[in-house]
């Protein structure tokens, strides 16, 4: 995303902005509620929901796409979502594997997955140390 939010939005779009033109100030989402219907029209009523794969839509640049797709990871919750993968992929391995993480050696079968979901070599390779650590430490 070349894009990134300002910090000023601290509540319903917070970490979220166009991905093509940068607005932060009003995005148009598919939502899901529950409504009191009468003959009239209806009044709102309920929580509005919407997720990652919801409908997004900005009405500057007329882009469109799903709120994950304008939704900018904070640092914080990037980290916890490496950590619980790392910890995933870990838990995982057997003792062989762990055993060759521990002495700087990355398992090939164990980096193509890790690929395949998405997750960068260096990135798992950090992760992977990190997480060695906590379950016993590194061989020097």
């Amino acid at each position: 995303m070349k894009h990134k939010p300002s910090g000023k939005n601290t509540n319903c779009l917070e970490n979220m902005i166009c991905p093509d033109c940068g607005n932060e100030d009003e995005l148009h989402i598919d939502v899901t509620t529950t409504v009191v219907m009468i003959d009239d029209g209806s009044v709102k009523h309920g929580d509005l929901d919407y997720d990652q794969t919801s409908i997004c839509y900005c009405p500057k640049c007329k882009a469109d796409g799903t709120v994950g797709d304008f939704t900018v990871m904070s640092e914080k919750l990037a980290k916890a979502e490496e950590m619980a993968k790392a910890e995933q992929i870990w838990s995982a391995m057997d003792k062989n594997q762990k055993a060759a993480v521990r002495i700087g050696m990355f398992p090939a079968e164990i980096m193509q997955a890790a690929e395949k979901e998405g997750y960068g070599v260096r990135d798992l390779s950090v992760a992977l140390m990190n997480q060695a650590k906590r379950d016993g430490g590194m061989i020097a």
